[in-house]
């Protein structure tokens, strides 16, 4: 089988480059480790599309590593090739890679995702939910904020203080009247 070399198709005014296994990579690359990646992407792609995927990427980007033509293990090799090109690359010099056709990306499987950074992040909600329930006001507490902040305008507003002229009531007063005179 002879695969001809593919021609990246780009759009003239930007880099945008159309491969569904590039694409993929590209996305999958910083979220998944490279052994996974590889298990994901080797029964999703047919050898043609991943050797294609291959061709465009060295076509596309410029790269300090040497397009290598694999013969055993192929599929695995030039997986391993297209992640090294993403991981050792500057991101400002890979073109963005779009797919076409959506139902061709694998799904990431639970068997793929990382464990320990779903319970992290669950730690750190948790964490979060825990500041909130100790720091917050309660809807009663609020209520009878509310209630004594109405009460304190009520008796200030019946007595004839001046407050402008430095007048005020303290809350925790209470007035003695004295006999003596």
């Amino acid at each position: 089988m002879s695969v001809s070399t593919p021609k990246a198709i780009k759009c003239t005014s930007c880099n945008i480059v159309i491969s569904e296994v590039l694409s993929y990579i590209r996305n999958r690359h910083n979220v998944v480790d490279n052994e996974s990646l590889i298990k994901i992407c080797a029964p999703a792609f047919a050898e043609e599309e991943i050797d294609k995927a291959k061709k465009l990427l060295f076509i596309s980007t410029k790269t300090h590593q040497k397009q290598v033509s694999r013969r055993k293990n192929k599929k695995q090799k030039d997986l391993e090739d297209m992640i090294t090109v993403f991981k050792t690359i500057d991101p400002e010099q890979i073109p963005i890679f779009v797919a076409y056709n959506l139902h061709k990306l694998p799904p990431v499987c639970f068997d793929h995702v990382d464990v320990t950074k779903l319970l992290k992040d669950l730690l750190v909600l948790q964490s979060d939910v825990n500041a909130i329930k100790s720091d917050y006001v309660t809807k009663e507490q609020l209520k009878g904020m509310k209630l004594d902040e109405r009460k304190s305008k009520s008796i200030k507003s019946n007595n004839y203080i001046n407050s402008k002229r430095g007048g005020y009531i303290e809350e925790d007063c209470s007035i003695v009247v004295s006999d003596s005179e």
